[in-house]
């Protein structure tokens, strides 16, 4: 993973950009295509090596137990069509037991193709599939085996195992419920009989003849002792009402009661007719012979003693009808006790037949059970001598004019798309774990300064020594256009100002970056913009050649100047290009850092800018030594040059940090050798020169030797 972090704000990932995720693949296209054929290859091996299979299958159907047709209860108890049913016979269709007996039955252990296979019962019940067809009792059954002929003879085996299977367990499990029936007859048996002695026993100790209460002596006499209850009652409430009458009226309540004609037979009734006529009788006389006279008396004596015999019946009278009424209501509790005691007894009597009635309800099960397990003794042999299976093969096994497996056409494309998912991913892989530089975003983020240019890989230039001049030997190609860009950027950057030279030292964070090469195209590009260049090869320690430029033999080199072995005027060399001079530099073995150093470096520096419009000093990088930056105080800019795709972030942080060190002003950065891949990354799209040519090729331009010699 990157070992720096971007300088200022966050660095947006660009793994969510379609531009850069193709970047990346055409970059690793070889790798990624690599991938795919390694696995695709592999694929297509492992199919090629892969036994061809045959596959055959069945349907059948999962059927009705054949016990579900028969009338009564079930003899074996179980196995009437259900979802369980359904379920069981389902698993059982390639159970191992299953599978043995077709092994055995078919011999297949000594079928070629199952040589040597120690569990064939197991492993062909792991290949065996089953599939139930959804809302409905069918079941495919499906076997791939390399032999069509012996895959048809597999799934037969099987289905008729199965029938075999079915019907030994059925056979076996009638057996087991005709010993199981017939172990339980002496126990019914004798549950009958203790049920029956108890059914005896019970009625004559409690004399219980019959259950029917009708004929119960208890519930005969209850049943009198309620209806004489009922008529006491009915009495009890009249003789209540003659009381009531009396106690508010007396002795004449017997004459209203009377009135009403109501149980006294009309004793008072004939003494008050009596009274009745006495009382005319007196007025009469009363009239004829006077109020005083005997006559008169005499009906009055009468009056008297008729009226106290009337009240002596009347006493009589009220206290017979009190006297009824209280024997009435003396016989009436005399009853209810003698009916509560009998209820008492009844409630025994309702315990003893319920008690009866249970016994005869347990005798009753037994004997039926007893009844069913004859019957089912009966049945059981038929029903497991029947011999029909619960499937039914509604569509039987073919052979196959063709194999199912292996799938070539599936397997390589899953190999290829297996392939293309893991090339991608390695290139993924490498990509994040890739530190270098690829992008203006990159280089911004960690160096953090602005990218003045983009300079293309100049893949059309196949002479090295030639891309150093490639803006003058190439005007037309792509790179010279990016070195002309690079030229009016620092242009705008660094303004020219009449008399004051512009002194521009270009560098780099790591060697075989291509400073040399960014350098001498941009005082070749200053200078056929009509500016004096002067070009310091300060690299002495690895100098590039730069014959290219047609500079003099004989021409002394840097070091030669700062050892006070030449002049100025002898230093410099003219070129084959109008406006640039050139000072050579040669491998000084030695402190190069302590020649750059010398006083004489600053008097060329001095001397330069006085006859010199653009002064450019190629350095060597500055994290490997420290001559750069002991040439710095000298520079009024820099420019440092990164690698694309191959400068590591960490090396531009870390080179960054090191002009800060220093008074150089690190105006930008330059991303050379740039790949189209890298260039389309992040939604820029590398500048076609197509555009700016007219579409030709770039056509070469021969550098040739000065014919004079050109003074600044």
């Amino acid at each position: 993973m990157p070992v720096s972090q971007p300088l200022g704000g966050a660095h947006d990932s660009p793994w969510l950009n379609a531009y850069f995720l193709w970047a990346m693949v055409r970059k690793r296209q070889i790798l990624i295509l690599v991938t795919v054929l390694v696995v695709e290859a592999f694929g297509a091996l492992m199919t090629l090596r892969s036994p061809k299979l045959y596959p055959a299958s069945a349907k059948v159907i999962i059927q009705d137990d054949i016990s579900r047709l028969l009338q009564g209860p079930d003899p074996l108890g179980s196995y009437i069509y259900s979802e369980e049913f359904f379920q069981t016979q389902y698993r059982r269709l390639n159970s191992l037991p299953v599978i043995e007996r077709a092994v055995e039955a078919e011999r297949m252990t000594e079928w070629e193709e199952f040589r040597g296979i120690s569990d064939l019962p197991g492993v062909l019940g792991g290949q065996i599939q089953l599939s139930p067809i959804r809302e409905s009792r069918m079941v495919v059954m499906t076997y791939e085996g390399p032999d069509p002929r012996h895959a048809v003879m597999v799934i037969n085996a099987v289905l008729e195992a199965f029938k075999k299977e079915f019907q030994a367990t059925r056979r076996e499990q009638a057996t087991k419920n005709v010993v199981s029936l017939g172990s339980t007859l002496p126990e019914i048996t004798e549950t009958m009989r203790d049920l029956e002695q108890r059914q005896i026993d019970h009625m004559k100790k409690y004399n219980l003849i019959t259950v029917d209460p009708e004929f119960i002596p208890s519930y005969i006499k209850l049943k009198e002792l309620s209806q004489r209850e009922a008529d006491l009652q009915a009495d009890l409430y009249e003789q209540e009402a003659y009381v009531s009458v009396i106690d508010k009226a007396g002795a004449d309540g017997i004459a209203l009661l009377e009135q009403e004609g109501v149980g006294t037979e009309h004793r008072l009734f004939a003494y008050d007719t009596a009274l009745a006529a006495l009382d005319t009788q007196r007025i009469e006389r009363s009239k004829v012979f006077g109020p005083d006279s005997i006559e008169v008396r005499t009906v009055e004596d009468q009056i008297k003693a008729v009226e106290n015999r009337r009240v002596e019946v009347a006493k009589q009278l009220v206290n017979g009808v009190k006297n009824k009424y209280a024997r009435t209501k003396a016989a009436l509790q005399k009853l209810q006790s003698e009916k509560k005691t009998l209820e008492d007894d009844v409630q025994v009597v309702n315990g003893r037949l319920f008690e009866l009635e249970r016994i005869k309800s347990q005798l009753k099960e037994a004997q039926d059970r007893f009844q069913e397990v004859l019957v089912g003794q009966g049945r059981i042999p038929i029903y497991a001598d029947l011999g029909v299976s619960p499937i039914l093969i509604a569509e039987g096994p073919v052979e196959a004019g063709s194999p199912s497996k292996p799938l070539v056409t599936r397997n390589l494309a899953l190999a290829f798309l297996l392939g293309l998912f893991l090339g991608i991913g390695l290139a993924a892989i490498l990509e994040f774990f890739d530190d270098s530089v690829r992008n203006t975003q990159d280089l911004q983020a960690f160096a953090g300064i602005p990218c003045l240019a983009m300079i293309p890989q100049m893949r059309d230039i196949l002479d090295k020594g030639e891309r150093m001049a490639a803006v003058y030997a190439y005007p037309r190609s792509e790179a010279a256009e990016a070195f002309r860009t690079l030229r009016a950027t620092l242009d705008l950057l660094i303004p020219t100002r009449e008399g004051k030279a512009r002194v521009l030292m270009i560098c780099s964070a790591q060697q075989d970056e291509g400073k040399t090469t960014v350098a001498s195209n941009v005082a070749v590009a200053q200078a056929m913009n009509g500016h004096r260049v002067l070009m310091l090869n300060c690299d002495l320690r690895k100098p590039v050649d730069l014959s290219v430029f047609k500079m003099g033999e004989s021409h002394p080199a840097l070091p030669d100047y700062l050892a006070a072995q030449c002049g100025l005027n002898d230093l410099v060399s003219t070129t084959a290009i109008e406006n640039l001079s050139m000072v050579k530099p040669r491998y000084v073995e030695e402190n190069p850092s302590e020649l750059l150093g010398h006083a004489r470096m600053a008097e060329l520096l001095t001397w330069a800018r006085e006859r010199y419009d653009v002064i450019v000093i190629d350095t060597p990088p500055v994290l490997s030594v420290a001559d750069a930056l002991v040439i710095s105080p000298l520079a009024d800019h820099a420019l440092l040059v990164a690698h694309g795709g191959k400068t590591g972030r960490a090396a531009v942080t870390e080179a960054r940090q090191i002009f800060a060190q220093s008074r150089v002003r690190l105006i930008g950065a330059v991303l050379n050798d740039l790949s189209g891949n890298m260039r389309r990354e992040r939604g820029y799209y590398e500048y076609r020169y197509n555009y700016y040519s007219g579409g030709s090729e770039p056509k070469k331009r021969e550098i040739e030797k000065p014919k004079s010699p050109q003074t600044p």
